[in-house]
């Protein structure tokens, strides 16, 4: 069986081989050839795509695949191409070179995004089983790149290393069981067959990444400063919010008739054809897009802006009054515990690039999926069983990050922009102009 591997409009030819007795799969991607088991990862297998005729132009990536099902049903799942950090045919890091270089210290590795595979969970391709196994590959690149900083770190070096390991899997694997809380309820996404073997996954995950800070310590030289923060906190999303079937029902956005006459009640707000828009904007003042963003139909800035300035600032303050009364006939509860105008948080310099007004959720509740993709289903909220089960995109109060620091503290209530402040004291950097904050460092 041949298939064309595609990155945009480029492609490669993927041949597989089925062997006849045993469940072994032969793969050739390009020049690059893979065997495997039913439920193996193969290495990185770098591919070619000819970008211009007569090899005038070759760009280089690369490619995992994993045999899922070999019998009776044929299931081969193949990565999203990665940029081969051996030769970029973009910019990825900065010095020149640096990905190169680490390429050849440590091996092939991932250079998308976010590499773990959350959309083949979300999308079903999947299990929790395969998740798990490809979130081990990722990991296991992650310490070895910790280990090549170790090895180069030298008194007065400033070494920064991201895990994803916490955070992406609190947003996946919260439903089969609350880290924080055993004995809290059942989430609606925990499933009686799948759930118990994966209850304490979270758990092992913060094992991990105190195991990895084990080392860091073990390996730093006297007196080094050590910092370990996370920007954010998390808790269990119960309950989603559908912002834009919200606003249509409270008569913030309104929806052309359907062709029975009657106002249509599913759409989205941002069609792939102008003259397919469910909205009607010439009596539409509000609509959401994004995460946890809630922008007003503005003349002069939206193309079919009602909304003038002079109206602005009083309709947000209706809209976040009517925010903050919402109550979940579910729970009884109050979904949205803030709301903030993009004056009251945000710079005049990136005003314009925020929403015009920020919905901080309460512990239990976030923006569904569909919100954030300007969609208007017909439910305002409901149980949320699928995608990010954990969240961290509510008020702040509700998920405060941790600080863990081998030195005392001056204070308390420090916020990220104090770390910025702390490091550039400690380098004796002077901060730049309009920067905000102060060290956490006791002087």
């Amino acid at each position: 069986m041949s298939i064309c591997l595609r990155s945009d409009t480029l492609s490669v030819p993927v041949s597989f081989q089925l062997d006849p007795e045993q469940d072994v799969v032969w793969i050739k991607a390009g020049d690059s050839e893979a065997l495997l088991r039913e439920g193996e990862f193969s290495d990185w297998m770098p591919v070619s795509f000819e970008a211009l005729p007569m090899h005038m132009t070759t760009l280089s990536g690369l490619v995992r695949f994993y045999a899922k099902e070999l019998r009776p049903h044929f299931r081969v799942y193949a990565s999203p191409v990665n940029i081969d950090p051996s030769a970029p045919a973009q910019v990825i890091a900065t010095p020149d070179g640096a990905s190169e270089e680490l390429c050849e210290a440590i091996g092939f590795y991932w250079t998308q995004g976010f590499p773990e595979e959350i959309n083949a969970l979300k999308d079903g391709l999947f299990d929790d089983d395969d998740y798990e196994h490809q979130v081990k590959l990722v990991h296991d690149e992650a310490e070895r790149m910790l280990d090549e900083a170790l090895r180069r770190f030298h008194p007065g070096d400033c070494t920064f290393m991201y895990l994803s390991d916490i955070d992406l899997q609190c947003h996946m694997l919260w439903r089969h069981g609350d880290p924080k809380d055993p004995s809290a309820p059942r989430h609606p996404g925990f499933d009686p067959e799948r759930s118990p073997a994966h209850a304490h996954d979270i758990e092992g995950h913060y094992r991990n990444a105190d195991r990895l800070l084990g080392k860091v310590r073990a390996a730093l030289p006297p007196d080094t400063l050590l910092i370990v923060m996370s920007d954010h906190g998390f808790q269990g999303m119960t309950r989603q919010v559908h912002l834009n079937a919200w606003l249509r029902d409270n008569g913030w956005l309104t929806l052309k008739d359907g062709a029975d006459g009657r106002p249509a009640r599913v759409g989205a707000i941002v069609p792939t054809r102008t003259d397919e828009a469910p909205v009607d904007w010439s009596r539409t003042r509000a609509y959401g897009i994004g995460f946890n963003g809630l922008y007003l139909n503005r003349a002069g800035r939206e193309s079919q802006g009602i909304v003038t300035a002079a109206e602005a600032d009083a309709l947000l303050d209706q809209l976040g009054a009517q925010l903050l009364a919402l109550r979940d006939p579910q729970t009884g509860r109050a979904p949205v515990l803030r709301v903030w105008k993009s004056s009251e948080i945000y710079s005049p310099q990136r005003r314009a690039e925020a929403p015009d007004l920020v919905v901080g959720y309460d512990a239990g509740y976030g923006c569904s999926d569909e919100s954030t993709l300007g969609g208007v289903p017909d439910a305002v909220l409901e149980d949320n069983v699928h995608g990010f089960t954990g969240n961290h995109l509510m008020a702040p109060e509700v998920v405060p990050g941790i600080l863990l620091v081998n030195r005392r503290l001056a204070g308390e209530g420090h916020d990220l922009t104090d770390l910025t402040a702390t490091l550039l004291r400690h380098f004796g950097v002077a901060p730049a102009d309009g920067m905000h904050g102060t060290s956490i460092l006791e002087p």
